[in-house]
């Protein structure tokens, strides 16, 4: 294991989770890039795990500038603001996953060249789908796993909330509850704390409210379904817990700077 994983607790009880938790995957796609494509700065929608097989590819994530280059495997969690440019052009391959509750915020990882990552992920992008589920998840956690123990990782910043266990069932009783309108209002009680009590945690660990996390969750899933499935946005609306369609778009257009109709194909 990597001095990191072994000095950092919530990277190490990560690893250990991995063993026994369902990693569902959504999507896996393998693309080249032409030289000078670009995508323009987002939060993504969902964890993935990116392998560059040809070129180059400039990353910023949550404010850090990372060059990548042929061989490298690195992480993206879920809702981490990121944009990418590969002047040279490029070949990815890469798989869009769910961590359960319970797991906790996948690690931000990157720059492993381990030798066999190119016939792994050929091996799980051409055969997932024939596979049963369990197969599949099991290649997907032999990468995760050999990435995190022999390349770098990173915390970006995640550390704080991590570190208030008190906050995992929380986000957990959101992510399950985002189609009730009501959520945010009923919350407190849920999780059997006080309206202030609740927002303090939010603050201290997460540096937002409980009300702006809980949009973000909802922006999120929302980007996620359009990306994922043929769903209409007034149907995807609903299922985020916005009655309305049009407030929907206008909270979709101003947290992502662009409405929901703009593009549905997912990028890594």
């Amino acid at each position: 294991m990597s001095p990191g994983a072994k000095e950092n607790p919530r990277l190490a009880r990560w690893l250990k989770h991995l063993l026994t938790a369902r990693l569902p995957m959504s999507f896996l796609c393998r693309r080249s890039e032409a030289p000078g494509a670009a995508i323009a700065e987002a939060v993504v929608p969902t964890d993935r795990l990116i392998y560059l097989s040809h070129g180059e590819i400039r990353y910023r994530r949550e404010g850090e500038n990372v060059r990548f280059r042929a061989g490298a495997l690195w992480t993206i969690p879920t809702g981490t603001r990121r944009s990418w440019t590969t002047p040279p052009g490029c070949a990815l391959s890469w798989v869009e996953f769910s961590v359960l509750p319970g797991m906790g915020t996948l690690p931000l990882a990157s720059a492993a060249f381990l030798p066999e990552s190119a016939a792994a992920m050929e091996r799980l992008i051409d055969t997932a789908p024939e596979k049963p589920p369990f197969f599949a998840e099991m290649e997907l956690k032999h990468l995760l796993a050999r990435l995190f123990r022999e390349g770098q990782w990173h915390g970006a910043g995640r550390e704080a909330a991590e570190s208030d266990h008190s906050l995992g069932p929380v986000i957990a009783f959101m992510r399950d509850h985002l189609h009730e309108p009501d959520l945010l209002g009923r919350l407190p009680t849920a999780v059997g704390m006080s309206p202030h009590r609740l927002r303090v945690r939010f603050r201290n660990a997460l540096q937002t409210s409980p009300g702006r996390y809980l949009e973000a969750l909802r922006m999120q899933q929302g980007r996620f379904l359009l990306l994922t499935t043929p769903l209409s946005i007034k149907e995807i609306a609903t299922q985020v817990g916005f009655e309305d369609p049009l407030y929907f778009s206008r909270r979709y257009r101003r947290h992502w700077n662009q409405p929901p109709s703009v593009n549905r194909t997912p990028n890594p």
